[in-house]
């Protein structure tokens, strides 16, 4: 019988293996990597599709990478004890800048 299951990208295995870490792993990694947390978190679509991601897609993306990865920091320094691993440290810290966005809309 053939598989149909889509081959893995093997950034998405990586990405989830450190997202379930704890909140307080987040300084254990180089800021390079986090960075990279980052962006995969923002290019989550393309890699659930079994594709990475294209030098294009990385130049657009990382300045918004950059930036998730400063304010995530901060956001852990002020609430360590508010977040229940990684990835929610990620998603709440993009949620804010989600809010922030509305904000300036309204």
């Amino acid at each position: 019988m053939k598989n149909l299951r889509k081959p893995r990208h093997p950034l998405l295995t990586s990405f989830q293996a450190m997202a379930k870490q704890a909140p307080s792993k987040w300084w254990d990694l180089e800021q390079r990597t986090r960075l990279d947390f980052c962006a995969q978190y923002l290019l989550l679509p393309v890699l659930k599709k079994g594709r990475g991601p294209t030098p294009e897609m990385l130049s657009q993306i990382m300045p918004s990478a950059i930036d998730i990865e400063r304010q995530a920091g901060a956001l852990l320094e002020e609430a360590p004890e508010g977040f229940s691993d990684i990835q929610d440290l990620v998603e709440k810290t993009v949620a804010l800048f989600l809010l922030a966005s509305d904000d300036l809309e309204a």
